[in-house]
């Protein structure tokens, strides 16, 4: 899905810096940046992972809690949208802030989870411990520069900006896919995953 979204969204550089030589009909439209359509993933992505994780801990109670949460991440942010004319300016600091700390908060209690069962012995062939290292790095670089991201404007430009946001980028993302490409061949060499 991620792959999906990031080559979907990349109608917007390619109308910028072609001058709107290419998909020039964005041009003077609320289309003519990406900002909607990752508004819309980061919310799916928060509550994905919310719920991923929240699958491997034990009480039920717990996990309906956590479902509850996500939902009402969902609306609150859905609102938020709504209602700030976020959608196509900027990416939403309210739903990058919230739904990272939902998601840091599941993870801590997966590893919480994790310490109060025998897996920890076998944490080497644990793929969701892959997962969780890969998306918590993630989310603890990526989380700081979005906050910012409303002050990147088109028209002014900010290159500094674009250029650090553009690296941290891309660090973080192979450094997150690398985890999880460890996580699925160590995983995958043995008959048992402890999932």
């Amino acid at each position: 899905m991620t792959a999906a979204i990031d080559m979907l969204g990349s109608y917007a550089p390619i109308a910028y810096f072609s001058d709107y030589e290419i998909f020039g009909f964005v041009e003077d439209t609320p289309f003519r940046a990406n900002y909607w359509l990752f508004n819309i993933y980061v919310i799916l992505m928060f509550s994905f992972y919310s719920v991923y994780f929240s699958t491997f801990l034990k009480y039920d109670w717990v996990k309906r809690a956590i479902r509850i949460a996500v939902g009402i991440f969902i609306i609150c942010a859905g609102i938020n949208l709504a209602q700030d004319n976020v959608f196509f300016s900027y990416v939403s600091q309210f739903t990058y802030g919230v739904g990272s700390i939902l998601t840091l908060f599941v993870i801590l209690l997966f590893y919480f989870e994790l310490l109060r069962s025998n897996i920890i012995l076998h944490l080497h062939r644990y793929l969701p411990m892959y997962v969780s290292v890969g998306v918590m790095a993630f989310i603890l670089c990526i989380t700081p520069l979005e906050f910012y991201s409303r002050y990147f404007k088109l028209p002014t430009g900010n290159d500094q900006y674009v250029e650090l946001r553009r690296v941290i980028m891309m660090i973080t993302n192979i450094f997150m896919y690398s985890v999880f490409s460890i996580g699925f061949i160590i995983c995958s060499r043995r008959k048992r995953s402890y999932s």
